[in-house]
């Protein structure tokens, strides 16, 4: 009896501790800690400090400042002058005697009493010359002047003499000390020539020269 109730006592297997298994699988599933694109994320960033750290080494400069770019330098020419004497104007009328003796590089070479505007019904009318070089030649400028009673007549002789012409090419108004004091217009007479015609006040201005210059000429003669 003793043999058949230890004959039929059941076996008991010892159940393996789970903390004890090892299991050869387990490290190979074993999972970092965080997302799967952090550790690209810290090599980027290395990567990207690495070469701020080149290009300042070999720059000398740090990269984050913005390079200031050079002020531009305006480049002013001084105005040109005339290089001999105008000639001598002997005693004259107050009109001829106001006119100047240099216009820029250009001096008065020859002046006189004319009837240019005589038909016009001009108190009086002067013509003179001015001369200077200019790209390498000596060229000359034709000048006339005529003087009214008002400056309505001057204006209306202004706009004749400018209808006679070709159209103009430039036209506005004339100021002096920034107050208004006329009109001017500049015509073409032909590939090489033009005329500006101008008043101040009762007096009209024509002068009659190189195309390239006839601007400058305007704007420096004074009366």
């Amino acid at each position: 009896m003793s043999d058949q109730h230890a004959s039929g006592r059941a076996r008991t297997e010892p159940v393996p501790d789970p903390g004890t298994v090892a299991d050869p699988g387990a490290s190979a599933r074993r999972k970092l800690p965080g997302p799967p694109w952090l550790p690209w994320a810290i090599g980027g960033v290395l990567l990207l400090a690495v070469v701020v750290g080149l290009v300042v080494w070999l720059t000398g400069e740090d990269a984050s400042e913005p390079t200031e770019m050079p002020s531009a330098v305006e480049v002013v020419l001084p105005e040109p002058t005339p290089v001999a004497e105008p000639v001598d104007r002997g005693d004259g009328s107050a009109l001829l005697l106001s006119l100047p003796g240099a216009v820029r590089q250009f001096v008065l070479t020859a002046i006189a009493p004319s009837d240019a505007f005589a038909a016009a019904a001009a108190l009086e009318s002067v013509a003179a010359t001015y001369t200077g070089p200019l790209d390498g030649s000596d060229v000359d400028y034709e000048v006339v002047v005529g003087q009214w009673p008002t400056a309505e007549e001057a204006a209306a002789q202004a706009a004749t003499t400018v209808a006679a012409g070709s159209e103009p090419v430039s036209s506005g108004e004339v100021t002096v000390a920034g107050e208004p004091a006329g009109t001017y217009s500049i015509m073409s007479v032909d590939e090489e020539t033009s005329t500006a015609v101008w008043t101040n006040g009762t007096v009209l201005l024509q002068a009659t020269g190189p195309t390239s210059d006839i601007e400058n000429f305007y704007l420096a003669f004074s009366l």
